[in-house]
């Protein structure tokens, strides 16, 4: 079972990166299932068009890869994202390999509230894709931790 933390876990500077292959197969499915069906997305000759080398991923594809950042790694299990701003600066055009960084900037402990500054950038080119930050919030109900630490094997 995971460690559950608590705020005073966490410190500046704590992060972490996932890597992710992304495929035209992911932006066809995120387009099918959030319904956004802009040509940009889903036809590579409006994209090249348009002056892309193809489609380019949704943005909020990218923004649900940095949910499982948070998550799943940082903060992790349990923590609440209470807010993301992201800023595009490139094209995801596939097929690529991301990495997506999270490092904690600063923490609120009155609050249970950490800042994680998030990084997207392409493994196959080095550019920078997108820049934001995330509030996060680490519950600090004990109640709401013995639950989930019961029930956690069943979802």
């Amino acid at each position: 079972m995971t460690k559950i933390k608590t705020i005073s876990d966490y410190k500046v500077g704590d992060s972490a990166t996932i890597v992710k292959k992304v495929n035209k197969s992911d932006i066809e499915r995120f387009a099918a299932m959030s319904g956004d069906m802009s040509a940009i997305h889903v036809d590579d000759k409006a994209a090249k068009i348009l002056g892309f080398k193809g489609k380019v991923a949704h943005g909020l594809l990218i923004g649900s890869w940095i949910s499982a950042l948070i998550g799943n790694d940082l903060p992790g299990d349990f923590s609440i994202m209470q807010n993301f701003k992201l800023d595009f600066r490139a094209p995801l055009v596939p097929p690529d390999t991301i990495e997506i960084s999270g490092r904690v900037q600063r923490i609120s402990k009155g609050v249970g509230q950490l800042h994680i500054m998030i990084e997207v950038r392409s493994s196959d080119t080095n550019k920078i894709l997108a820049t934001g930050e995330v509030r996060s919030i680490i519950p600090s109900n004990p109640l709401f931790y013995e639950h989930l630490s019961k029930t956690k094997e069943t979802y």
